[in-house]
């Protein structure tokens, strides 16, 4: 966790983490070529709360400004200075409890995927002359 004192007013990427999953929103992953006043704009929510919806005025993300409302606690969990939307683009591909730090240490270990080994194939049958009865025949004699 990142102290709001603590972040930088450079560019780059930030990911902010949810105590609580909203929905299937476990966090958010933004750009700013500002990042503390970025953040800033997502943790005031005050008119959102007042009006009980997101309104237009509030410039920060709608996603941030519900988890708020709902009681939920918002952390800065890691930020990339100097990262661009190229990174951004990126790390949403991947998904953010992939990218928080925060949610992979609350994650169980994915459990190993061991090798099964390969049934032992049959040794090959002899090689019958010319006038050997097809292999069919002798499968379904009986």
């Amino acid at each position: 966790m990142i102290p709001l004192a603590e972040l930088p007013t450079t560019d780059g990427v930030y990911v902010i983490h949810f105590s609580a999953p909203l929905a299937h929103a476990r966090g958010y992953v933004g750009w700013s070529a500002d990042i503390a006043r970025r953040v800033a704009e997502h943790l005031d929510v005050q008119r959102c709360a007042d009006a009980g919806f997101h309104v237009a005025s509030h410039r920060g993300s709608p996603l941030v400004c519900a988890a708020i409302r709902t009681g939920r606690s918002v952390q800065v969990a890691q930020i990339y200075p100097g990262g661009d939307r190229g990174l951004e683009r990126r790390l949403h591909n991947r998904h953010h409890p992939r990218v928080c730090t925060l949610c992979r240490s609350q994650r169980p270990p994915r459990p190993r995927q061991y090798r099964l080994p390969f049934p032992r194939r049959q040794p090959a049958s002899p090689r019958r002359g010319a006038g050997a009865a097809p292999l069919w025949r002798l499968r379904h004699a009986a």
